[in-house]
């Protein structure tokens, strides 16, 4: 694998104790330039990645195309379908699961401090109603993907795995269950102190619905920024996780880099939001933001190519 943000060997022991140790400071943040010797064929045909643009709206909208870079280069690579199959399933549980939560929990969470009105009120009671529940399938349906997670870790590891080989080049590491395991491990920890951290400040945003006409309005942009970004670490987790990033060192990497992992989160919202499509998104979402991860250290020089590696693409082809 091409590890670069931590330098300790990834044997299965220590991937297995980083899991429980996720909030270590002995976590390397600067990826180093020197790159693992390769000395085995890829199992995928080397392909160009996109360059990353300079200044920053240009790198917001190249986050915003992430999803459907991600998708594509899945679409055009039959070999790994089969480790985004399952993740695919999962993700369909969980966007049905959320759904039935939302619609039968909704009016519920709404009627704790305005009960169902009759007459004129009825108007706004609705549109909030409509709110609640987008607002309650979101969260709902990122709770449950946490969980999926936990399961569809060691897929999006190799997932992941083979789309760094396929860009950078043949690794002389193994594909290990055990390995795949432990990062899935502190995976799904970081997750849990993501979501935690996400219902901290979503909860009290819902208190903005109380200020009549404009704050419904305040509460639907602000949350949707917090979901954002709620989004984007979780997607970054796959490419951070492997390289045993502490959870300090994933939200300071993406704060380093905040216009492309921004525009990565809301665009994986937005198609979220469209039937069917989300069943779909999220393992696309998942290749895209490996992709994107290769793209910036590439960049920023802390990743390397093999000498008969494809160099990087002037446009998204």
């Amino acid at each position: 694998m091409h590890k670069g943000i931590a330098s300790t060997p990834k044997t299965g022991a220590d991937a297995i104790a980083g899991g429980a140790s996720f909030l270590s400071g002995t976590r390397h943040f600067i990826i180093p330039k020197t790159r693992d010797a390769v000395n085995g064929p890829s199992p995928l045909p080397l392909a160009p990645l996109p360059k990353l643009p300079e200044g920053r709206l240009a790198r917001f909208a190249y986050g915003l195309r992430t999803p459907f870079r991600g998708a594509r280069w899945l679409v055009v690579h039959p070999p790994l379908w089969p480790w985004a199959a399952l993740p695919m399933l999962l993700t369909i549980w969980s966007v049905l699961g959320a759904a039935w939560l939302a619609w039968v929990g909704a009016e519920d969470l709404l009627g704790l401090w305005w009960p169902r009105p009759d007459g004129p009120e009825f108007v706004a009671w609705a549109f909030v109603h409509a709110m609640v529940v987008v607002s309650s399938f979101i969260a709902a349906a990122l709770g449950l993907w946490v969980l999926g997670h936990l399961i569809a870790g060691p897929f999006y590891d190799r997932l992941a795995e083979l789309v760094e080989r396929q860009v950078l080049g043949p690794s002389d590491v193994v594909f290990s269950w055990r390995v795949a395991v432990g990062d899935a491990l502190q995976s799904f920890a970081h997750s849990l102190l993501g979501l935690a951290a996400y219902v901290l400040v979503l909860v009290p945003l819902f208190a903005l619905n109380l200020i009549p006409a404009v704050g419904s309005v305040l509460y639907a942009v602000i949350g949707a920024l917090v979901t954002a970004l709620f989004l984007a670490r979780e997607l970054f987790d796959v490419p951070l996780s492997r390289r045993r990033t502490s959870f300090l060192n994933k939200l300071r990497y993406l704060r380093a880099h905040r216009w492309p992992v921004l525009g990565l989160g809301v665009s994986t919202a937005v198609l979220l939001a469209i039937p069917l499509v989300d069943l779909l998104v999220l393992p696309c979402a998942v290749l895209g933001a490996t992709l994107l991860f290769l793209s910036i250290e590439l960049d920023q020089g802390r990743l390397t190519r093999v000498e008969n590696a494809a160099t990087p693409a002037d446009s998204d082809a």
